[in-house]
């Protein structure tokens, strides 16, 4: 539904072992309190709440395509991962 539900973390385990915290860029597994694992989806981001987080389905960009190993033409559109 695009609205994100406070939580508490009870523990963090990196290459499965305990840790105390993981950092940006990392992947690790985290042990929610109240979620149960089909509320849970790949992609799902955990932030602090102080920054007033906004989900979006679509968005406007311009973007500067440097190389392509397909000929780009009119109406392309590019996918952005």
């Amino acid at each position: 539904d695009g609205r994100f539900h406070p939580t508490a973390i009870k523990s963090i385990h990196y290459k499965r072992m305990t840790v105390d915290r993981a950092y940006a860029g990392q992947t690790a597994a985290f042990a929610l309190k109240k979620v149960k694992k089909n509320q849970v989806r790949k992609g799902m981001a955990i932030v602090s709440a102080a920054v007033d987080p906004k989900a979006t389905w679509e968005f406007d960009a311009d973007i500067a395509i440097l190389t392509h190993s397909t000929t780009i033409h009119l109406k392309y559109q590019a996918v952005i991962h």
